[in-house]
C-alpha cells in the first residue's frame, strides 16, 4: 500500500514498495565513478522505526563497456559508494542496507559494512544466486543482491524468490 519511485538516468531509477508507512529522508548522489544514487528512508514497522538504505552499486562494467576490465576496476568504486552512503545513516536507528550491490559476500562494499558490525541476512539462511544471465554457453549466475542489517536486528527468514522477468531475483 506504500510506494515511491525516483527516476534516475537510463537505468530507470529506484523504487520502494512497502507494507508499512515510510518517510523519504534523502536521495544521496553517487561519488565519482558511481552510476546510481542511494535512497535513505525511515519505515514505521511493528517493531518500531527502521532506517533503510536502498542501494544500486556500480555494475562490473568499465566505462568502455568491458566486463573483463570492469571486474578489476569497479570494486573500488563500489567501496567509495558504500562509504559515502554510509556516512548519511543515523547511527541511532536499526538499519537495513538493501539492494543490488553488484558483488558477492566477499566484495569490498559488503566487507565495509561487516567491519562496522553489519550482518548479511541472506548469508545466514541460504547460498542462492540472486542474478542470472543467459549466454550462448549457458546461464551465468551470482549472488549480487543483499540485505545487510545492524546487530540490533535479527533475521528470522530470508529467501530468494524465483519470480519476475528481471535478471535479478527478489530477496525477501
Amino acid at each position: 500500500p506504500h510506494m515511491a519511485f525516483r527516476h534516475w538516468g537510463a537505468a530507470g531509477g529506484l523504487a520502494v514498495l512497502s507494507k508499512h508507512e515510510f518517510v523519504e529522508r534523502e536521495l544521496i548522489e553517487p561519488p565519482e565513478g558511481g552510476w546510481f544514487p542511494a535512497w535513505r528512508l525511515e519505515v514505521t514497522s511493528p517493531i518500531g522505526k527502521l532506517q533503510i538504505l536502498n542501494v544500486h552499486l556500480r555494475p562490473q562494467l568499465s566505462e568502455g563497456g568491458s566486463f573483463v576490465s570492469g571486474y578489476f576496476t569497479t570494486p573500488k568504486v563500489r567501496f567509495a559508494e558504500i562509504s559515502r552512503y554510509f556516512a548519511h545513516l543515523d547511527p541511532r536507528l536499526p538499519t537495513l542496507v538493501v539492494g543490488d550491490f553488484n558483488e558477492g559476500r566477499r566484495g569490498l562494499a559488503i566487507g565495509y559494512l561487516k567491519k562496522r558490525g553489519f550482518r548479511s541476512a541472506l548469508g545466514q539462511f541460504e547460498d542462492s544466486p540472486t542474478w542470472r544471465w543467459p549466454t550462448s554457453v549457458g546461464t551465468v549466475s551470482a549472488e549480487l543482491d543483499h540485505i545487510v542489517h545492524t546487530p540490533s536486528l535479527e533475521a528470522i527468514e530470508v529467501r530468494v524468490v524465483e519470480a519476475g522477468r528481471s535478471d535479478h531475483l527478489p530477496v525477501v
